[in-house]
C-alpha cells in the first residue's frame, strides 16, 4: 500500500512539472536513457532522424556527468546534406551551468534553448552555437558522435529530465524536433512555468521515487 502512495506521489509531482507527460528522473548513477527524434513531413523521401543515448557516470548533489553518443540517421534521397547541428534537454531545476569535453564534432554546450523549442535549458552544439554553422562542422548523416556533458547546479533531489529536442541544417531549410523517451510515450512537451507549491510538490514525488528505487535495489 505504501509503494502505491508513493508512487503516486511522485506521478503526480513529475506530471505537474514535466514538459512532457514522461520523465527520467535521475539521482544516481546508472539512470540512463534515450531518446530518438524524426522530422516527418515535407521531406519528400528524405529521412530526416537521429538516435542519442545519454548514460549517467556520475551524481553529486551539485554535479552530474552523462556520456552522451548522438547518431544522425538521417537517410538522404535528394537533400544534399542534413547536418545534426544541436542536441538539447530541458530539465528541472534548471542547470546553472554546463561543460563539455570529449566530442569530435560537438564542442561547445551552453544553458540555452535549440532554436524553436523553448522548453529545452541547456545544449550542446557543432560549430557555432545551437542556431547552427557550415555544413562541413556538423554532423553528417549517418556520422556518429561522443562526447561528455558535465551539469551544475542544485541537485540535491536529483535532476528530472522532462524533454529533449534537435536541429539539422539541410539543403532545404532546418527542422527542428523534439524527442521520443524510447521507454515513454512520444509527446510534444509544453512550456511549464512551475510555482513554490508545485517545486515542493515535486521534492515529495522525487524523494518518493528515490525512496521505491532503493528498496528495489
Amino acid at each position: 500500500m505504501l509503494n502505491r502512495i508513493l508512487a503516486a506521489i511522485a506521478t503526480v509531482g513529475a506530471l505537474a512539472l514535466a514538459p512532457s507527460a514522461h520523465a527520467v528522473l535521475i539521482n544516481d548513477s546508472g539512470d540512463d536513457f534515450s531518446y530518438t527524434y524524426t522530422h516527418t513531413g515535407g521531406v519528400g523521401t528524405n529521412v530526416i532522424s537521429a538516435f542519442a543515448s545519454f548514460d549517467v557516470t556520475s551524481v553529486s548533489a551539485s554535479t552530474i556527468e552523462i556520456m552522451v553518443t548522438v547518431t544522425n540517421t538521417s537517410v538522404l534521397t535528394t537533400f544534399a546534406n542534413a547536418g545534426l547541428t544541436s542536441i538539447g534537454l530541458a530539465t528541472l531545476p534548471e542547470v546553472t551551468g554546463v561543460t563539455i569535453s570529449g566530442g569530435s564534432v560537438f564542442g561547445g554546450a551552453n544553458t540555452d534553448d535549440v532554436p524553436s523549442l523553448t522548453t529545452i535549458n541547456l545544449c550542446a552544439f557543432a560549430d557555432n552555437n545551437c542556431n547552427g554553422g557550415a555544413q562541413n562542422n556538423l554532423l553528417a548523416a549517418g556520422a556518429s558522435d561522443a562526447f561528455t556533458l558535465t551539469l551544475t547546479g542544485n541537485f540535491t533531489d536529483g535532476l528530472l529530465v522532462t524533454a529533449s529536442g534537435v536541429k539539422w541544417q539541410t539543403s532545404l531549410t532546418s527542422y527542428e524536433e523534439y524527442g521520443c523517451e524510447r521507454t515513454g510515450p512520444c509527446v510534444t512537451p509544453v512550456k511549464v512555468v512551475p510555482e513554490p507549491a508545485t517545486l515542493l510538490l515535486f521534492g515529495v514525488g522525487a524523494l518518493g521515487l528515490a525512496w521505491r528505487r532503493r528498496r528495489a535495489a
